[in-house]
C-alpha cells in the first residue's frame, strides 16, 4: 500500500470543501465534506453529519470550512 506521486506533478497541497444544507431529512443536520490533494493525489478526506442543526446555508457552509481548516492546518 502507498501513494502514487508523479514526477512531473508539482507538489501543491489543494483542498476542495462542501456542505449539504439540511440533507438530512429525519433530524434536519447538514453534511460537511473535505478533500485534499498532495500532487493530484488523494491524500485525506472526510464526510460527516454536523454535531447541530443550522438554521442558514450559510451556517452550515462555515461549519464545513471550520471542519476543512482543521485538518489543513494540522497536515
Amino acid at each position: 500500500m502507498g501513494l502514487f506521486l508523479k514526477r512531473k506533478n508539482d507538489l501543491v497541497l489543494i483542498g476542495y470543501t462542501t456542505a449539504d444544507f439540511g440533507g438530512d431529512m429525519d433530524n434536519l443536520r447538514s453534511t460537511s465534506g473535505y478533500i485534499f490533494l498532495y500532487g493530484g493525489t488523494c491524500i485525506s478526506w472526510c464526510s460527516k453529519k454536523q454535531d447541530s442543526v443550522s438554521l442558514l446555508t450559510t451556517e452550515a457552509e462555515y461549519k464545513a470550512a471550520a471542519l476543512t481548516a482543521q485538518e489543513c492546518v494540522w497536515l
